[in-house]
Formats: structure tokens, C-alpha cells, sequence
């Protein structure tokens, strides 16, 4: 039962439809679309909503659709490529949702003032409360489940429907999304000199267990702010530089059983923050044993290729959480890199063999293509 029909019937009181105070505020000469991510107690946030921004933003520049955000809520952040208005006043704000073409709002309120006013608008509603917010005066409100795993693709693929507009969107079938996709992050494979790769005053991961040229590793977390993963020791003497140890803000070094136990102790001597990780499954318990003095994290590859395994039975793509930078080249895995298979952005990426990916599964978003 709606909130207001189950005050009127507590009070003995008849309903009546709202009045909608409009204030004039000044709008885009083109169509346009309003994207609301209200952060207020009482709402849920869409974690995605930069990602969803982004998918949408090409297909509706090329329809002369701009995309602004309502912000009822000043705390609200900001969304990726939206118009950003001043404070607005309620009757301004609902001057601008009378005259977009859609509203995307996770706030019941907006889109109650959108049903009223006719406006086409997707209410991503708390998961079990669709029947208390979902406003009924008129049939402009399509809802979606707010729920963890929901794909911004789904949300998009709702917007371009409402608005008419084909695009590949439509063929994603969501599969899986991996606990770390929301983790962007920038690696680096050090076969490039710093200098000529573009990678400078950035967050970056450099992967030394890949590729090691303590030179370019050094030069790179000098100009950068860096995570070493690493399974061989590093010099000291550049560990100790003043430009490393500003930059460096952990050394993530891989041990197996025969890794010699002085290899920590010279990381720790330098005065480095390290993380242990393994991934010897056969040996974990006496790996753990013989470093009890440190958690040593475990990366359970082998039962990421059994998920693998078991979802790749027909063809299915991915996205990542992550660039590769290697050698003057971007790479959207390192399966990818160890393939020698560059980005390319107009086409979407394959899982072309389940071992080459087991170790990043938590990083990638999977999907199939329906037809």
C-alpha cells in the first residue's frame, strides 16, 4: 500500500492528487535526459552510475541527447560527462523534470513528480520496496531492482528503449561481475622507459613479476605513485632513494616454498611496506607455517578456472577493471598482453582461453551477445 493512501485511511481522510509548484529555470536548447544518484539517508546510491554515464553518453551525443544531473541533494557527487546546474529550488527542479525527455532517479520523489507530470521516467527502486515507491497516477514509471550486481548495460539498455534508440546494448546478457571490476586501476609492465610512456603523477601497479628492469621500475615509482608486485628482491640502495620511498606505497611480493626467508627480511631492513601472497595451493599450509608471522593472502586460481570453465561454454566477452601499459601499447588484460592483443575499442573483447584469464577473474565484468 502507498504511504499516502495508508495516512489517508489511518486518518480518515480522502486523497487528493498533489499540486506541482514549477519555478522557471533555464533548460538546454536540445533535448536532453537528467540523471539523479541521490545520496540522501533514505535512499540507496548507485554505485555504477559513472559507468552507466559513460555507456550512454556516445549513443545519445549521436541522437543529440544531452545528459544533465538533479542534484536535490548538494552532498550529491558527481556523475561522469552530466551537466552540472546550480543549486536548484524544488519548483525549479521540477520545471526541468516537466520538460526532459527522461528521468533516471534512485529518489521515489522524483519520480513521483515525473509520473504526475507525465514525464518518461526508470525509478531504481530498493530490492522489495517497488510497491511503496512506485508512483501510480500515470504509467511514465518503469522500475529496476536496485540490487549489488546490477549491470549498468541492464539500466542502459531501459534508457534506449524509452528513447527509441538501437544499439548493440540491447544484445548484453549479464553474466558475472567480479568483487574487484569496481577497482579501476592503471598496471604497468616496466619494458618502457618512463619517459616515452606517458605514465606520469598517476596511481599505478607495476608488475615486476612479469617483466623485470629494476631501472625502468625505479624511474617509474620515482614518477608515479606505485604497488610493486614483485617475486625477486629489489636493490636496497634504490628502495632507500628519497623519491622511491615517497612514491612507494607497497611492495606485494609473491612466495612459494622455495622462496629463502632472508628475501623479507632485506624488504623489511629497507624500511618497506610489504603484503605476502601465494599461490601454491599444494604447500599453503606449511607456506603459512613457515612465515606465522605474517598473513600471507592466497590466490586461489585454480578455482577461478573451474568458474571459468564452467561459464565459457559458448562464446563470452569481457570488460576490465584495468588498463595494461606495456612498451607504448594499452592491453585490457594481461591475458590479452601475453597474446599480443592490443585494445581495440570498437569491438568487444573475448575470453579466448579460461587459463590465460583464471588469475583475473575478480577484475572483469562477464557477458554474452544474445541475438
Amino acid at each position: 500500500m502507498k504511504l499516502a493512501k495508508k495516512l489517508s485511511i489511518s486518518y480518515g481522510l480522502k486523497e487528493s492528487d498533489p499540486f506541482i509548484y514549477r519555478s522557471y529555470c533555464p533548460t538546454p536548447s536540445e533535448d536532453y535526459i537528467l540523471y539523479e544518484n541521490n545520496s540522501s539517508d533514505y535512499n540507496k546510491s548507485y554505485l555504477d552510475f559513472d559507468e552507466l554515464a559513460a555507456i550512454s553518453f556516445g549513443f545519445l551525443a549521436q541522437n543529440k541527447i544531452s545528459t544533465m544531473q538533479l542534484k536535490l541533494n548538494p552532498k550529491d557527487a558527481s556523475i561522469f560527462r552530466c551537466i552540472q546546474h546550480h543549486p536548484l529550488s524544488f519548483p525549479q527542479a521540477n520545471h526541468l523534470i516537466e520538460f526532459s525527455k527522461l528521468v533516471i532517479t534512485n529518489n521515489p520523489y522524483t519520480a513521483y513528480v515525473a509520473n504526475y507530470l507525465n514525464t518518461p521516467n526508470i525509478l531504481l527502486c530498493r530490492e522489495g520496496l517497488e510497491n511503496l515507491n512506485k508512483p501510480n497516477y500515470t504509467n511514465t514509471t518503469k522500475t529496476i531492482q536496485l540490487v549489488d550486481n546490477l549491470f549498468p548495460e541492464v539500466i542502459c539498455n531501459k534508457i534506449l528503449g524509452q528513447l527509441d534508440i538501437e544499439s548493440i546494448i540491447s544484445k548484453i546478457k549479464p553474466i558475472r561481475c567480479g568483487k574487484d571490476y569496481r577497482e579501476k586501476s592503471i598496471v604497468c609492465i616496466p619494458d618502457f622507459d618512463v619517459e616515452h610512456g606517458g605514465v606520469l603523477k598517476q596511481d599505478i601497479i607495476i608488475r615486476a613479476d612479469l617483466y623485470f628492469d629494476e631501472k625502468n621500475i625505479f624511474n617509474l615509482v620515482a614518477n608515479n605513485k606505485a604497488i610493486i608486485v614483485t617475486d625477486r628482491e629489489l636493490n636496497p640502495k634504490g628502495l632507500c632513494h628519497p623519491d622511491i620511498i615517497k612514491n612507494l606505497k607497497c611492495i606485494h611480493l609473491e612466495i612459494n616454498q622455495q622462496t629463502p626467508s632472508d628475501l623479507i627480511k632485506k624488504f623489511q631492513d629497507s624500511n618497506v611496506n610489504i603484503k605476502l601472497f601465494t599461490k601454491d595451493s599444494e604447500n599453503l599450509d606449511e607456506i603459512r607455517l613457515k612465515y606465522i608471522d605474517y598473513e600471507v593472502d592466497f590466490k586461489n586460481t585454480n578455482k577461478n578456472l573451474d568458474i571459468l570453465k564452467d561459464i565459457c561454454n559458448n562464446k563470452v566477452y569481457y570488460k576490465s577493471s584495468k588498463v595494461i601499459i606495456s612498451n607504448k601499447k594499452q592491453y585490457s588484460s594481461i591475458a590479452n598482453w601475453k597474446s599480443n592483443k592490443p585494445m581495440n575499442s570498437s569491438k568487444f573483447e573475448e575470453i579466448f582461453d579460461p587459463s590465460l584469464f583464471a588469475e583475473e577473474l575478480e577484475d572483469l565484468k562477464l557477458f554474452t551477445l544474445h541475438d
